[in-house]
């Protein structure tokens, strides 16, 4: 969605139809998306659209603000893992629909065993949002993955759109063990 979002903006800042942004992330924030965004466009080093959408969290009363800081992890998200698995898909080095247990046995406990490369990338894998854990910074990486492992379904996989954190860690390390390279 994020992507498709962004070449939206694109087209739309080029047409100059800010009526069209708006509506496009209200939609958006209606479908559960995201619970609120931040759209600035600058254009010949000039703020020409700045305006703030929604909430901070779902069911939050807090609005988001054109002052809002966002956290650029999910950038890396983003950046790093899509490209990883898309350029592995596009060199037919896996598919999709392959299951993550195959490169990371462990992971299939609690239920997971089914879980695809695929429903992990659009987030459909059924393991939760994030951690009831303010932050990890008292774990390593393979501590975090470990917890993944041992994560149980929220709902069965395939059936709901859930932004799951857990979802990236998963391909994360599917990516480090095809690759034998860190992401």
């Amino acid at each position: 969605m994020s992507i498709l979002l962004c070449v939206l903006i694109l087209l739309i800042v080029s047409c100059d139809k800010w009526d069209s942004v708006r509506t496009t992330v209200k939609d958006a924030i209606a479908d559960k998306a995201f619970p609120g965004a931040v759209v600035g466009v600058l254009y010949n080093n000039e703020v020409v659209f700045k305006e703030a959408f929604g909430t901070y969290y779902y069911g939050s009363d807090i609005p988001m603000t054109v002052d809002t800081l966002f956290d650029l992890a999910s950038v890396s998200k983003v950046i790093g893992t899509t490209s990883a698995v898309m350029l592995l898909y596009d060199q037919k080095a896996w598919t999709l629909e392959e299951k993550i247990s195959k490169y990371v046995p462990d992971f299939k406990a609690n239920g997971k065993e089914n879980i695809t490369i695929l429903n992990c990338m659009v987030h459909e894998s059924g393991m939760q949002p994030d951690s009831p854990f303010d932050d990890f910074s008292d774990m390593n990486a393979q501590m975090l993955f470990q917890y993944t492992n041992n994560l149980r379904l929220q709902y069965k996989t395939g059936t709901e759109f859930s932004y799951s954190d857990f979802s990236m860690i998963a391909m994360k390390e599917v990516i480090e063990v095809f690759t034998s390279m860190k992401l």
